[in-house]
């Protein structure tokens, strides 16, 4: 599976916002504090998807932050999630849904540099 078809499987279920997934993501890098520096979460509603952009205190901590973030949110019928590696750092996309086809569509980028991350303050998508 790519990006590609996981935006369109997407596209099957209803994943408009949704205020107990921004408050578990929130909830849970709030858990992390001392794992991550700093943290930018959005949401949009043209992509009808969450945007999280994290900044690790230890990049290396990246996967296993990820991995705790969709144990702590995913819902329990089906989780799926894409890894993509760039020049700036990791990015994650994951849906997650219930039987009901309610679900999240959510994009996670981890930033290697408080630089870029600043960056991405003023353009939060």
């Amino acid at each position: 599976m790519d990006k590609n078809q996981l935006l369109e499987l997407a596209q099957s279920i209803n994943h408009e916002y949704e205020l107990g997934i921004w408050s578990e993501i929130n909830a849970f890098m709030g858990y992390n504090n001392k794992k991550i520096s700093d943290f930018i979460l959005s949401f949009s509603e043209l992509e009808q998807c969450f945007f999280l952009k994290i900044l690790m205190v230890d990049y290396k901590d990246a996967s296993s932050i990820f991995l705790k973030l969709v144990e702590f949110i995913e819902y329990k019928n089906a989780t799926f999630y894409i890894r993509e590696k760039s020049d700036h750092g990791i990015e994650y996309f994951v849906l997650s849904s219930m039987n009901s086809k309610k679900g999240f569509l959510l994009r996670v980028e981890f930033i290697e540099s408080r630089e870029r991350f600043n960056e991405m303050k003023r353009t939060p998508h």
